[in-house]
């Protein structure tokens, strides 16, 4: 059973749990940023730590909730992606800053940035569904613009960015040391917050589908992650661009989650401001279509949104109460990490050189196309797992208006008629559809007896058939 003070966050909680989702994606981010050989090991380091902590959330429940809500784990995430930054500082001999030691700091720096992100999420995922939804784009907004103003204002400096990187470990740690627990003990399989009812998993196959699609997109992402550091040197330009294209693509997905999936009035500003971004965003595609520098941009941008597309399954699939929110969210984004590391690593060979250097910008054009029919399929499964949800949780509260008013009309027309009060409960099970044989069950009764008692219910009332009561009552069939 959910905290009930998580699922009602406070204007003060809400910012630190989106503080804290945006840190550890913000580091990877950085990363990232770092170099393709930086962001290989942190990928890899993400895709085993998420892969061993999904086993052992599935075989050793307790262990999946001290994960989850333990103090502990948050603050060696804290200390793992710190690590970067006590090298560079000198805090750590220097000497360790060289070689096989550095990549280890990268891995310990990708595992604890992505549990620590796991560990977000599963407190998001107890939040109410339309705000998880938007912290989640929020957050992934809040990071972008941070990294847009480290790329303006420090550019090239690497130990500044490094630098910032370890705020970025310190700031998560804090608050993951600070948040409140997810859940006093693990929640079952098939456990909600919002519906009244887990809802069925999705099948396998489709399960199967949606993953592989994940994956091959990340295989192509990390493939092309390297392409701008040989074929045109400065990648400050590219990085620019993707992070303007991320702002974009965030406010268009919460217009679209806010207006088609959750059927809710925008804010007055929001509107505008989008439809001016947009705009500025086809301009500059119609400009700079014959760039490399803009055409990556956008491959890089597709990386984020496919990130956000993955993490709006995984919350869609935990609300509808299809699996448990630690295992779902390590399975999904230790797949992506560990796509995303296999396509770089593939991305260094001779094959991707010669294919990027015989299709520079029709290799870009069928990657981008390939992604955005698959993220828009992954979308739309989403806003489907939401909608039930949705769905799930509406009939619940109309269901008790109907009842109380279809009771009350039984009470008032079975008192008028002078029906006693077994009579009368016959009566409400009728109206609300239960068949006789259901009735003779739930009172305890042979169905020979519920028989006897209708007709003297009919012959009370002065009628015939149940839809003669129906309407008598004012129940529409």
């Amino acid at each position: 059973m959910s905290n009930p003070q998580s699922s009602k966050p406070t204007r003060a909680s809400r910012a630190a749990l989106l503080t804290e989702l945006a840190s550890p994606s913000l580091w990877l981010a950085l990363a990232s940023f770092h170099g393709a050989e930086s962001f290989i090991w942190t990928c890899i380091g993400s895709a085993l730590t998420l892969f061993a902590a999904f086993l052992l959330s599935r075989s050793k429940p307790s262990w999946g909730a001290f994960l989850e809500n333990a103090k502990g784990p948050g603050v060696l995430c804290a200390l793992a992606m710190a690590l970067p930054l006590l090298v560079v500082s000198g805090i750590v001999a220097p000497p360790l800053a060289r070689g096989l030691p550095w990549a280890l700091l990268l891995l310990f720096g990708g595992a604890g940035a992505s549990l620590s992100l796991i560990r977000a999420l599963c407190r998001l995922s107890t939040t109410r569904l339309t705000l998880g939804v938007g912290l989640l784009l929020g957050s992934y907004a809040a990071s972008a613009l941070v990294l847009m103003l480290s790329v303006v204002l420090i550019g090239e400096s690497m130990p500044v960015r490094v630098a910032l990187i370890g705020i970025t470990a310190l700031i998560s740690g804090a608050l993951s040391v600070r948040a409140p627990k997810i859940a006093d003990s693990p929640a079952p399989e098939g456990s909600t917050n919002d519906a009244s009812e887990a809802l069925p998993a999705p099948q396998a196959g489709f399960m199967a589908g949606i993953l592989s699609f994940m994956v091959l997109l990340a295989f192509f992402f990390g493939v092309t992650h390297s392409f701008p550091v040989g074929i045109l040197g400065d990648m400050h330009d590219t990085f620019l661009a993707s992070l303007v294209d991320d702002l974009v693509m965030c406010g268009a997905l919460a217009l679209w989650m806010v207006t088609v999936v959750f059927a809710r009035e925008p804010s007055f500003l929001f509107q505008p401001l989008l439809i001016l971004g947009l705009f500025a965003l086809l301009i500059a595609v119609f400009a700079f279509r014959d760039s490399l520098f803009f055409l990556l941009g956008l491959q890089f941008s597709g990386r984020t949104l496919l990130s956000i597309c993955l993490c709006l399954i995984a919350l869609s699939l935990v609300k509808r109460g299809s699996f448990r929110a630690l295992p779902c969210f390590c399975l999904l984004v230790g797949l992506y990490r560990a796509g995303l590391a296999s396509g770089i690593l593939f991305g260094q060979t001779d094959a991707a050189h010669w294919f990027f250097g015989v299709f520079p910008h029709e290799g870009i054009y069928l990657l981008t196309a390939l992604a955005a029919v698959i993220m828009v399929y992954l979308l739309l499964s989403a806003a489907g797992f939401f909608k039930e949800v949705q769905h799930a949780q509406a009939p619940t509260a109309t269901l008790v208006l109907e009842t109380s008013f279809i009771d009350a009309r039984c009470d008032e027309v079975g008192r008028a008629h002078g029906l006693k009060e077994r009579e009368i409960e016959i009566v409400k099970l009728l109206c609300h559809g239960r068949s006789r044989r259901y009735i003779a069950d739930s009172l305890y009764l042979s169905e020979n007896t519920v028989k006897w008692y209708c007709r003297q219910i009919y012959q009370k009332l002065g009628i015939h058939r149940k839809q003669e009561l129906l309407t008598l009552v004012g129940v529409s069939n």
